[in-house]
């Protein structure tokens, strides 16, 4: 009988240990399998890109710091400049520096010799390869209005946008006007795309909303 008792012992150590075994074995698997993930390269042609949540932010702190009041003087910011770079100048009405034959800057930075924002752009963005589009929404009369500042292309599945709100005023002025010792505020201006909001009875004439849409 002790003897019987001996063997039930052993083929019991011996099933635990093909036990523990398989366990080991399940789990080396699955360490495999996860480490097989984490070390996924995307190819070039895949959808997904490795860097658009860092694109995303690089967006989003270029329009923080855009959105600063600078030296110059209170809500007077890079993109309150940007949205205010307008040429009334008859036969060149756009944004100034924009590309012939249309408003807006089309393949190119906004205007980056005369613009703090576009020189930023230009460093931050273009220079390391990501393509941007940049356009502003606004509202008008009983509907939200949309135009074109930064056209680089059709952004792809992965591309991502940042945007920040920009209040203009009654009596802010444009870049450029049809005199060089004239100012034209955008209470008076008939070009800028951008109208004054029906609904506001103060001196704010409209909030844009600027938005930036990153990928590559």
């Amino acid at each position: 009988m002790m003897k019987g008792a001996t063997g039930s012992r052993t083929d019991s150590d011996t099933a635990q240990l093909y036990t523990l075994e398989g366990l080991a074995a399940a789990v080396v698997l699955l360490l495999a399998v996860t480490y097989a993930l984490n070390a996924f390269v995307v190819s070039p042609t895949s959808d997904v890109n490795p860097g658009t949540e860092t694109n995303q932010r690089v967006a989003e702190d270029l329009l923080a710091v855009a959105a600063e009041n600078n030296a110059t003087g209170t809500n007077n910011t890079k993109l309150r400049e940007l949205l205010l770079n307008w040429n009334a100048t008859a036969g060149g009405i756009g944004f100034e520096n924009s590309t012939d034959g249309v408003y807006y800057y089309e393949g190119e930075d906004p205007d980056p010799d005369g613009l703090e924002f576009g020189e930023d752009l230009r460093n931050v963005l273009t220079k390391n390869g990501v393509s941007y589009n940049i356009d502003a929404t606004f509202r008008k009369e009983n509907r939200t209005g949309e135009i074109t500042i930064v056209d680089k292309g059709e952004p792809t599945t992965s591309a991502l946008s940042a945007s920040r709100t920009v209040v203009l005023l009654d009596d802010d002025n444009v870049t450029k006007t049809t005199s060089p010792n004239d100012n034209v505020n955008l209470s008076t201006t008939t070009t800028y795309p951008i109208p004054k909001d029906p609904s506001r009875s103060t001196d704010v004439y409209n909030q844009v909303r600027v938005r930036i849409t990153v990928w590559t």
